[in-house]
């Protein structure tokens, strides 16, 4: 009688690459240097949007509300200069 190997089994990593790993989620993030100036002070926001303990999706979702409604103020914004 052959025995079946299981195709779903997962694949084991090695001792190393475990270490490495959870040593990579304490480690703080880096930022490139080639980075434009202009995207320094949104540093710290990114990196606690990229903390957060949501999904991708959610987080998403949340960017784009946000955006949303930062363009539905300066439409108000300028509805008010324009009427005046």
């Amino acid at each position: 009688m052959v025995k079946q190997s299981d195709s779903r089994a997962q694949p084991t990593a090695s001792v190393g690459q475990e270490s490495a790993d959870a040593d990579a989620d304490k480690r703080p993030l880096e930022h490139d240097e080639q980075l434009p100036l202009a995207l320094g002070p949104l540093a710290p926001l990114v990196d606690a949007m990229a903390r957060a303990r949501f999904s991708v999706r959610t987080k998403l979702l949340a960017g784009f509300l946000v955006v949303a409604l930062l363009l539905l103020g300066m439409a108000i914004i300028g509805g008010v200069f324009i009427n005046g």
